[in-house]
């Protein structure tokens, strides 16, 4: 029974060394067909996120060109809508500054009041008295330096008010009016001495 029970042993080991063989095969199949599925499953979706940034780019450069050409239809329709004296452009000027937050109409009355004041400033005292005859047959609502002086501040204080977003904007208005403001002063010390 001894030689049985070992022949017996020793078929139940090659049994179960040849199913081990065989269970161990076929693990290693399915892991290597898993890893294969795997991998094409990683390749399609790297090919995808790749296409997927290409496409984003390609929209992100649509939407900076569109958003540059918005851009400059505002620039151009507020242009326009500047075309002329500033005293003609307060209105729509105020309107579209108060419904649509735009601080460019603002610095551009800001700009074209400071021209008006260059005439005062810069004109020789006999040409003032033209120059201000000039404004008035210009239909402007005043002749007096005062005038464009306080029209001046009064947008330099409105985009003080809105060009929180703006801040570099800010500093160039009030730079340029500050420097105005010291013509204005020494013009006036000037004109004390001469008195």
């Amino acid at each position: 029974m001894k030689k049985r029970e070992k022949i017996l042993y020793k078929q139940f080991d090659k049994i179960l060394a040849e199913q081990e063989a065989e269970m161990t095969e076929r693990y290693r199949q399915d892991l290597i067909n898993i890893s294969e599925i795997t991998l094409s499953d990683l390749t399609d979706t790297a090919n995808l996120v790749h296409s997927l940034g290409i496409e984003i780019k390609s929209l992100r450069t649509e939407y900076e060109d569109i958003s540059k050409m918005a851009e400059e239809a505002r620039d151009l329709a507020i242009d326009r809508g500047m075309f002329g004296f500033p005293w003609d452009n307060e209105y729509w000027a105020m309107n579209v500054v108060s419904e649509y937050h735009q601080i460019g109409p603002a610095v551009r009355m800001i700009d074209k009041y400071l021209l008006i004041v260059d005439g005062f400033l810069n004109g020789n005292p006999s040409e003032k008295g033209k120059y201000m005859t000039d404004l008035k047959k210009s239909g402007a609502p005043s002749a007096d330096f005062q005038w464009f002086w306080n029209a001046v501040l009064r947008w330099q204080e409105l985009v003080n008010s809105i060009g929180t977003g703006h801040p570099e904007i800010v500093k160039q208005v009030n730079d340029k009016v500050e420097s105005y403001q010291k013509r204005i002063d020494e013009a006036r010390q000037n004109a004390a001495h001469d008195v």
